[in-house]
């Protein structure tokens, strides 16, 4: 760039009769030693000066008096949070910088648009995409730095009777294990990363599994327990219940089988 604004100074015609070069120190220009690459040269230090030597190819003259200055002016410096989840089911999630060093002036967008979403240090969003905050510099140098964050949506959980199975006695069919699966298939509990627990009627829970069954549980009452990881609340509850009762009845007062009881029957 600043080749051809130095041979501004001399008549188009005669710009094939220059050659320039540039260098670290006056020495070096006035020699014409150490030049250096025009096309690959990293400054050693903020607001150095670089010498300009100028040849007439021609007459040999020698033009050294020329510089200019390496200025690096600071980009907007700031970090942000990339993904985020905003819950469809909630209000709006806020984005914004963190940790700016400075106070800058902000553009958000949404990524491969050019409308603004809004021009403060942070912007509400209620849907998913890849949103792009630009901060500028207030000093008048027009420095900017953009960052992307990408919005992920999730939502919280909903649990029907239709969306749970349960193997238990209720056929008579003999069976000595019994197991509760919740249907994920579909998205029908929602769009979330779920996870499942469980309730007994004395208030134990399990701890959170991934998978969507409970196996070789006993008769009884449950609640179903499941819950969005992103954190997108309230967790969906349902109240089951896995019917087992006694194969046999000895009412002979020896303290067993004396009774028949069901197990995950109420009033």
């Amino acid at each position: 760039n600043k080749t051809s604004e130095i041979l501004t100074n001399y008549p188009v015609a005669d710009h094939n009769k220059f050659s320039i070069t540039f260098h670290e120190s006056l020495a070096d220009a006035q020699s014409g030693s150490n030049s250096l690459n025009e096309n690959k040269y990293q400054n050693t230090s903020n607001n150095q000066t670089i010498y300009v030597r100028v040849v007439n190819n021609q007459t040999k003259c020698v033009h050294d008096d020329l510089t200019f200055n390496i200025i690096i002016n600071p980009l907007p410096f700031f970090t942000v949070d990339s993904p985020v989840i905003v819950c469809l089911n909630a209000p709006q999630t806020r984005l914004e910088p963190i940790n700016p060093v400075a106070t800058y002036d902000y553009e958000w967008v949404v990524k491969g648009s050019s409308t603004v979403l809004s021009s403060v240090a942070f912007l509400d969003v209620t849907k998913g995409g890849t949103y792009v905050v630009t901060a500028t510099m207030k000093d008048g140098t027009g420095c900017k730095r953009s960052r992307e964050i990408i919005v992920n949506e999730s939502i919280n959980p909903t649990l029907k009777e239709e969306d749970i199975v349960i193997v238990d006695d209720i056929n008579n069919n003999g069976l000595d294990t019994y197991s509760i699966k919740i249907i994920t298939e579909n998205n029908n509990l929602g769009i979330g990363d779920y996870q499942f627990a469980l309730v007994n009627e004395k208030g134990d829970q399990t701890a959170f599994q991934d998978e969507a069954i409970f196996k070789n549980i006993t008769g009884g009452i449950y609640t179903v327990l499941v819950n969005d990881k992103n954190g997108c609340t309230p967790d969906a509850t349902l109240d089951v219940s896995v019917i087992q009762y006694p194969k046999f009845l000895t009412p002979n007062n020896d303290g067993y089988n004396d009774t028949w009881k069901i197990k995950g029957a109420n009033s």
